[in-house]
Formats: C-alpha cells, sequence, structure tokens
C-alpha cells in the first residue's frame, strides 16, 4: 500500500495544473466535475467512497493551502 506521502507527490503535478492552468476555483471544480449533483443523489457516506468527491476535497485543501486570497 502507498503511503500518504506518495499518493500526495503524485496528486501535486495533477492539482497544480487545475490551479494554475486551468484556473479552476473549487466552486469552479466543484460544478465541472458535478459536485454539486453529487451532494443532492448520494449520502455521505456514498459521497466518502466517491472518486470525484474525493478529488475535489483533496483539491479543495491544497486551493485553501497554495492558491487562496483574500479579497
Amino acid at each position: 500500500m502507498e503511503s500518504h506521502k506518495s499518493i500526495k507527490a503524485k496528486l501535486r503535478p495533477l492539482l497544480e495544473d487545475f490551479a494554475t492552468v486551468e484556473k479552476l476555483t473549487p466552486t469552479e471544480a466543484a460544478t465541472k466535475w458535478g459536485i454539486w449533483t453529487l451532494f443532492k443523489t448520494k449520502s455521505m457516506e456514498e459521497l466518502a467512497n466517491h472518486p470525484d468527491y474525493l478529488l475535489w476535497k483533496v483539491y479543495t485543501k491544497y486551493w485553501n493551502k497554495y492558491h487562496y486570497s483574500p479579497a
């Protein structure tokens, strides 16, 4: 099983691409990836195992740490 750091290192370039190339905020990513629909149609237990939702959560955390700047 891969370590948390190993998985994080593999995801970082993807997350950076979303933020700098696609210029997606977490809200825009949620719309693009259908997260709002998932909130309406899935239970919290189902969300906890849904790959798009999990990616969005990781991306939101990444965005808030490295790209968020209050207006």
